[in-house]
């Protein structure tokens, strides 16, 4: 059994959210770092990928997007898909495989949903 754990970093709005969001993803970073075996973070982050923050997150926690690859895909909001933003992310250890990353309908949600299709090491096909 692999250890999940739940987080939600603040959007960065007014006032100090964006240095709250900028710590959390510090400490959580600092937390998978003290783990052993696969990692997966999924969920609204409040950061695009092409932000400081989130480079220095996957490469402070050693994960890698797992994304990159299957294109831009707007998570947020799904109110007005013009001014959309990839904010809900994967990002993977090692020996986690992406096969596929997509977003769904809107299902009532301020945000898209984000089906990811992923293999751990020992369930991945032997390499020749």
């Amino acid at each position: 059994m692999h250890p999940v754990r739940g987080t939600h970093p603040l959007p960065p709005g007014g006032g100090d959210y964006w240095r709250w969001r900028n710590d959390q993803l510090a400490e959580l970073a600092t937390f998978i770092q003290g783990l052993d075996g696969p990692v997966v973070v999924l969920g609204d982050l409040n950061v695009t990928p092409w932000s400081h923050y989130f480079r220095t997150f996957a490469r402070d926690a050693q994960l890698r997007d797992g994304g990159k690859g299957f294109g831009l895909q707007i998570s947020w909001p799904t109110y007005f898909p013009p001014l959309g933003i990839p904010i809900d992310h994967c990002l993977v250890s090692p020996q986690v495989d992406v096969h596929d990353r997509r977003t769904g309908p809107a299902i009532g949600s301020d945000h898209y949903p984000v089906i990811i299709d992923l293999a751990v090491e020992d369930q991945l096909p032997a390499r020749r």
